[in-house]
């Protein structure tokens, strides 16, 4: 089902008006109204974000003509579903050559399927230093607790205030090297002393 039907769902599902379903997830009456119309095809994330977070849901839009939802409270059964823990979008990233974690105004919370909570955190891309593998607008989660390992895609700071989201290749014993997917970034080579702080990223969800 689309958008349309979609929030049609969610109203007989949840037993709420249109405007029941806007108060609830702090939505504009409008944005709803327009969703309900069918002439919206892509609502913002933020807007997907505050549906989640009101009715407790983990919708799946992958597919834009077959979107689906779950209800998050139904997550307990560990054998047979996939967590869904709640992260803190922490920063937007700048990955380019001049690139700088930029602070978000207030919490920003995004639902994600990762067996842990402890020790991760979102962050959101504003570039396409890797290439397609990870593009603007994608959400990428790090986990501060798995060990780093040469080949996986990391987000590191350097002690210079340089902040790169790219892979990493350990050289030697204290030399490494930061390489983008991208041939049109050069690949970066610095010893551990140089790092403040580097984690791995554990999963990529694309912008539709």
């Amino acid at each position: 089902m689309n958008w349309k039907d979609f929030i049609s769902t969610l109203s007989r599902d949840f037993r709420l008006s249109e405007n029941e379903i806007a108060q609830k997830c702090n939505i504009n009456q409008p944005t709803i109204n327009r969703m309900a119309r069918g002439e919206t095809n892509r609502p913002y994330p933020s807007t997907i974000q505050l549906l989640e977070e009101g009715l407790k849901i983990k919708i799946d839009d992958s597919n834009p003509n077959n979107i689906s939802y779950i209800r998050l409270d139904a997550e307990k059964d560990y054998g047979h579903k996939i967590l869904f823990f709640k992260y803190p979008i922490l920063t937007n990233i700048h990955a380019g050559p001049s690139m700088s974690f930029v602070r978000e105004n207030g919490a920003e919370y995004i639902s994600l399927p990762y067996p842990k909570e402890e020790n991760c955190f979102a962050l959101r891309v504003q570039d396409n230093s890797m290439g397609q593998f990870i593009t603007t607008g994608d959400i990428i989660l790090a986990d501060m607790d798995k060990s780093v390992v040469s080949g996986n895609v990391v987000v590191a700071r350097l002690k210079d205030g340089r902040q790169f989201i790219r892979r990493f290749r350990e050289l030697s014993h204290n030399v490494i090297m930061l390489y983008s997917d991208n041939g049109e970034y050069e690949p970066i080579t610095i010893i551990n002393s140089e790092i403040e702080a580097m984690f791995s990223i554990v999963g990529i969800w694309k912008k539709l």
